[in-house]
C-alpha cells in the first residue's frame, strides 16, 4: 500500500486521479495542482462507454504534501517542468519514487541533476489517452495494452514492482534514453498534421478534427520525418527505435492514415485553435506547439545536426510552424538558431540537458560545438 501524489491538473492527472483512486494497491491519492477549488473530490469516468465513479481521493495546491508521497507522477507540460521541479525539490525525500508521463525533453536528465539519489521512471509514451469533459470532474479515459518504460540505474526490484502495481498494463523495459528524448510520437505525428492543416484551407472557418480528418499530407510528411529520425537512431546504435509504420502495424503512409483515422479513442478530438474575427488560427499556446515543437522537434533536430545528419522534412516541419509562433528557429540553410531556441526554454533547461548531459555523450561520436546560431 503506497501514498501517491500526482502533480499537475490537465487530462492526463485528471486520468490518473480517476484510474489510482480505483487501485487497491494506493492507499492514498493527492492531487497536487494551482487550482484545487475547481476539483471535486471524486470524479466521473467515460471508460468504454461507460460512467464509472471514482474513488475519494485528496486535492491541494500544499507542496508540504510530498513529503509523505511514496511516488510522485509528474504530468505537467514538459515544457514547465524543470523550474518546477526545482520548486519542490525541497519537499522530495530521496527515497521518493519519481515518474514522468510522457518523457520527451530530457526529463531523465532533469531528474539526475536536481534528483541524483532518488530511483525514477520515465513512461516513453502516455499510458492513457484521455480528456478532459469536465474541469475537475470528469474524464474519458482510453487505457493503454502496453508502453514502453525507462528505468533509473538505481531503481530496484521493489520500485519496478510499484511501478507495475500502479500503470497495472504491459510494461517493456528500454535500456537506453534515446527513445524518450528523440520521440516519434507527438513531436512528428502532431507537428506533421499541424504542417497539414497550416497548408489547406487555411485559416479555417472551423476548427478541423485532428484524427478524424488526417490526410496522407500529414501521413507522408510524418513517415518522411520519421524517416530521417530513423538515420540518427542508427548513428546512435539504438536498437529499440520502432519506427512510425512498425508502431502503427502499416505499410505505408496511405495506410497509416486509414489507420490514425480509424483508432476509437482518436475520435472527436480537435485540433487546438482560437478563433479570430470569422476565422479559426492555430493555437501558439497549444502543448502541440510549445512543448512538442520546442522540446521535442526541435531536439531531434539539433543531435541531427551534432551528428552531421541533414533532416529536409524535419527542416520544413520546424520552418512552417516557427511562422505560429513568430520565431526564426531555423533558416533557409535548415539551421538551427541555438539563442532564438534557448529563449523558448526555460532559464537554466539547456545547460542542464544538453551542456552536462547530452553534448557530453555525443562528444564521444562527434566533436560538439556550443555557439549561438552555430
Amino acid at each position: 500500500m503506497i501514498n501517491v501524489c500526482i502533480c499537475g491538473g490537465g487530462n492526463l492527472a485528471h486520468a490518473f486521479a480517476g484510474m489510482l483512486s480505483l487501485n487497491p494497491y494506493v492507499s492514498k491519492l493527492t492531487v497536487l495542482t494551482r487550482r484545487p477549488k475547481k476539483w471535486n473530490h471524486k470524479l466521473k469516468i467515460l471508460k468504454d462507454a461507460n460512467e464509472i465513479i471514482s474513488g475519494i481521493f485528496h486535492v491541494t495546491d500544499d507542496f508540504s504534501v510530498l513529503t509523505q508521497a511514496d511516488v510522485i507522477i509528474l504530468t505537467l507540460p514538459c515544457h514547465v517542468r524543470y523550474l518546477y521541479l526545482l520548486k519542490i525539490k525541497q519537499y522530495v525525500s530521496a527515497k521518493t519514487l519519481l515518474l514522468a508521463a510522457p518523457s520527451i525533453g530530457g526529463i531523465n536528465f532533469v531528474f539526475e541533476n536536481i534528483f541524483p539519489d532518488n530511483p525514477f521512471v520515465c513512461c516513453q509514451r502516455v499510458p492513457y489517452i484521455c480528456r478532459i469533459i469536465e474541469y475537475g470532474n470528469s474524464v474519458k479515459v482510453d487505457i493503454k495494452k502496453s508502453i514502453d518504460i525507462y528505468y533509473s540505474n538505481n531503481l530496484l526490484p521493489k520500485h519496478k514492482k510499484i511501478v507495475a502495481n500502479i500503470l497495472n498494463m504491459q510494461l517493456s523495459e528500454i535500456s537506453s534514453f534515446w527513445p524518450l528524448l528523440l520521440s516519434n510520437s507527438n513531436p512528428i505525428i502532431h507537428i506533421a498534421r499541424l504542417c497539414e492543416i497550416l497548408t489547406t484551407h487555411y485559416p479555417c472557418l472551423t476548427p478541423p478534427l485532428f484524427y478524424e480528418e488526417w490526410g496522407d499530407f500529414a501521413s507522408k510528411l510524418a513517415v518522411d520525418m520519421d524517416a530521417e529520425l530513423g538515420k540518427v537512431m542508427k548513428k546512435l546504435n539504438v536498437t529499440e527505435y520502432k519506427s512510425l509504420l512498425r508502431h502503427y502495424e502499416v505499410s505505408d503512409y496511405k495506410n497509416l492514415t486509414k489507420k490514425i483515422r480509424s483508432i476509437p479513442a482518436f475520435s472527436n478530438i480537435m485540433t487546438p485553435m482560437q478563433k479570430i474575427n470569422n476565422f479559426f488560427i492555430l493555437d501558439n499556446q497549444s502543448r502541440y506547439l510549445i512543448e512538442d515543437l520546442i522540446l521535442g522537434t526541435c531536439v531531434i533536430k539539433q543531435i541531427a545536426s551534432l551528428l552531421k545528419i541533414t533532416t529536409p522534412f524535419i527542416d520544413y516541419a520546424i520552418s512552417l510552424m516557427q511562422r505560429v509562433l513568430n520565431k526564426n528557429l531555423i533558416n533557409k540553410q535548415g539551421i538551427l538558431d541555438l539563442c532564438e531556441w534557448e529563449s523558448c526554454l526555460e532559464k537554466g533547461y539547456y545547460d542542464i540537458v544538453f551542456n552536462k548531459s547530452i553534448i557530453k555523450i555525443l562528444n564521444s561520436i562527434t566533436p560538439a560545438s556550443r555557439k549561438c546560431g552555430s
